[in-house]
């Protein structure tokens, strides 16, 4: 049955596979931790597994990096300053957004995008979305965030890494602060090298802020997997455990060490297998970092702040009672006001 499906699964690698997955088009889409927020609320799909290291304390994390002389010290003094984002809805996006509303500083304001463009005077974001053009101050990366230098050899599409191109918009001025993970600084440094507008640049240049007044280079809004395999929400059982077994069956053939670089297969950033295998010694090692969702939820609850918990309980953005006073008062006035054109 597994063979099978392995001849009749289609995933589609586009912008739209999201959709193609929604509309029964394709099966399955494996998603990173920035498109997981868009997968789940506008498409209604669900994990089946997450890709993440042995060790949880190595998973994705995101924070919000500030240089190390600047005066911020919460959160909340980041109101009206420069915010740089790998992308509207992204893990960093929605990190920051989760913690504004629990502590009541986005005021209510729907929807959460426009409520954080109204917070930062301006926003950048590495990734293309529609719903930049519909804010005035959230623009695109300028094209020289993109400029990085790579020796050959190394993966080409990390040129283009989101999180760099958010890292290099705080480090040479063009954010006050950057989400992104800390652990990632260090690689961007060093690519960073030549580009004179970074001279002097370490990484004691920077620290990320915390809930509170402390500022530790540790502190992290969220932290996750870095990616799932994900179905629709309505997906038949059998064919759910179809693919279960699938990827599972994937991951035993191209996830031992030294595995040739397989390009069809090559799901996450510097891997050259189906799974990074690059510090596991062991196939066993290899085979904990594709995990079912419902033990890495189990796991994920005695550490806080897991984004996939997070964004699963996330509240939907709701207008407050003032605003749905007003607006059912206005409403009231509008059909008032028809029914008396009529009636003249």
């Amino acid at each position: 049955r597994s063979n099978n499906l392995h001849h009749t699964s289609r995933k589609v690698m586009a912008a739209n596979c999201l959709i193609s997955v929604a509309n029964k088009s394709a099966d399955v889409v494996i998603v990173d931790s920035d498109t997981l927020l868009p997968a789940f609320r506008d498409h209604e799909l669900k994990p089946l597994l997450v890709q993440l290291p042995s060790k949880l304390k190595k998973a994705k994390t995101v924070s919000a990096v500030v240089k190390a002389n600047s005066s911020f010290k919460k959160l909340s003094d980041l109101k009206g300053k420069k915010a740089c984002f790998t992308s509207i809805d992204g893990m960093g996006w929605t990190s920051f957004t989760i913690k504004m509303e629990e502590t009541g500083s986005l005021n209510g304001i729907c929807p959460y995008t426009k409520a954080i463009s109204e917070f930062f005077s301006e926003i950048c974001v590495s990734k293309p979305s529609p719903d930049v053009h519909a804010y005035p101050n959230i623009k695109i990366c300028s094209a020289e965030y993109n400029e990085m230098s790579y020796d050959e050899g190394e993966i080409y599409e990390m040129s283009y890494d989101n999180e760099a191109v958010a890292f290099q918009c705080l480090a040479i001025g063009g954010g006050d602060v950057a989400f992104i993970s800390t652990d990632s600084i260090p690689q961007f440094l060093e690519h960073m090298k030549g580009n004179p507008e970074a001279e002097g640049l370490t990484l004691d240049s920077f620290r990320a802020l915390c809930d509170s007044d402390s500022a530790k280079h540790e502190c992290e809004l969220s932290w996750g997997s870095y990616s799932q395999v994900m179905v629709r929400d309505n997906i038949l059982p059998s064919r759910e455990e179809d693919v279960r077994s699938l990827f599972t069956g994937l991951n035993n053939l191209f996830g031992h060490l030294n595995t040739p670089s397989t390009r069809t297969f090559n799901m996450f950033e510097k891997s050259n297998s189906l799974f990074d295998t690059q510090d596991y010694s062991s196939l066993e090692n290899v085979q904990q970092r594709l995990e079912q969702i419902e033990d890495f939820l189990k796991k994920a609850k005695l550490r806080p702040n897991n984004y996939e918990i997070a964004v699963r309980s996330m509240n939907k953005c709701l207008p407050s009672s003032a605003s749905r006073v007003s607006l059912s008062l206005t409403t009231l006035l509008i059909f008032v006001s028809l029914i008396l054109l009529d009636n003249n």
